[in-house]
């Protein structure tokens, strides 16, 4: 018991090494202590040692079954670890235990959102918010959603109300700045995004944000460096992968923007946007079977994707193919009633372009 006593002081003074080696005598002395597995375990994850802490939590469980933070930190380990599944469980077990455990309601929240659970992940958010309104957690996980369905103004009041619990909070000031974003503030935008890296210039995602920012301001040289820096922190940061291949793609480095896209759709195969964009690439280098086939994927994936319907029926004039170009053009009407103006000068264009490429074929004959 002395053991992990001291162990306890130790580790909340960041001591990590000699608290893990008090917990480590401790069980020792007492090996079937769940308490003090469950210590190491936090100890270990503070550390960054995530399988030693799991091993730890899950020899606490085993030997209590009933020890409900022993199942949240474990869950806490498993979201970090992008175990969505097992996160879920370990979160649900910790509130069947504890019904008012407002930190696991929190983190469910989180873990519903990544698995598209929207409806769940509200109904988590309001829960913690109605048992503890001083979190600041649940009001951004809350705004995130908001976000997400749509409803902008929403998002920013809970934001607002999480800024104000937290008022340093990094990853609050991020998500506020997409929203300012997608109401087209950009000034504000670049404000929440700017303090969200001098908060913490460690996270990938103020920097991610304020690339997007800066592409729409038309700032592309510092746009890039900030997508150059989200991926020195996060190279699996699939938004800023497709972001760099967009901006670098504006700035005629064609090649490099297929790298990155070709990174964001392996990191997510189902990035309708990418393979619009990469098709785009594609058919600017005169590859129009590669691009073709993006657009294939694209419309496969979303077949609302206006864009990819107008692509592929250029890509297909550019190789003769008509009355093939005619299908797509008639479904991109179909999904845009203003688009007769703009189908008719593009169409124009390629006519133009592959009779020049006629010619110029001609002429090396």
């Amino acid at each position: 018991a002395a053991y992990n006593k001291r162990g306890l002081v130790r580790l909340r003074k960041g001591e990590l090494d000699e608290a893990i080696s008090d917990f480590g005598w401790s069980l020792k002395i007492a090996p079937r202590n769940p308490e003090a597995w469950m210590n190491a375990g936090v100890a270990h994850e503070k550390r960054g040692d995530f399988d030693a802490a799991l091993k730890n939590l899950t020899q606490a469980i085993a030997l209590n079954p009933q020890y409900t933070m022993a199942f949240h930190n474990r869950g806490v380990i498993y979201m970090g670890k992008k175990n969505l599944a097992q996160a879920r469980a370990d979160f649900d077990r910790t509130l069947a235990l504890d019904p008012k455990y407002v930190n696991a309601y929190i983190n469910r929240s989180s873990v519903r959102l990544d698995l598209k659970d929207t409806v769940g992940s509200l109904a988590d958010c309001n829960q913690a918010i109605k048992l503890d309104k001083r979190r600041a957690m649940p009001w951004n996980n809350r705004g995130l959603i908001y976000y997400h369905q749509g409803n902008l103004d929403a998002a920013l009041a809970d934001f607002a109300q999480a800024l104000e619990r937290a008022p340093n909070a990094a990853a609050t000031y991020a998500n506020r700045s997409a929203v300012y974003l997608v109401k087209g503030q950009l000034d504000a935008a670049l404000a929440d995004a700017t303090k969200s890296v001098e908060l913490n210039p460690q996270a990938a995602q103020g920097w991610s944000n304020r690339s997007v920012i800066l592409h729409y301001q038309g700032n592309l040289t510092a746009a890039l460096a900030d997508c150059d820096r989200a991926l020195e922190l996060d190279t699996n940061h699939c938004a800023t992968w497709f972001n760099r291949g967009n901006i670098r793609s504006e700035l005629g480095k064609k090649k490099e923007a297929l790298a990155d896209f070709d990174k964001a759709l392996a990191l997510n195969p189902t990035l309708v946007g990418a393979y619009n964009n990469r098709g785009n690439l594609y058919f600017e280098l005169q590859d129009f079977t590669a691009a073709m086939a993006d657009y294939d994927k694209a419309i496969a994936l979303d077949a609302s994707f206006k864009s990819s319907w107008l692509n592929r029926g250029l890509a297909k004039m550019m190789i003769w193919k008509d009355d093939a170009a005619q299908a797509d053009f008639a479904k991109y009407r179909e999904l845009d009633k203003d688009a007769e103006k703009q189908l008719v000068s593009l169409v124009a264009e390629v006519k133009k372009q592959r009779g020049m490429e006629k010619m110029l074929t001609e002429v090396r004959k």
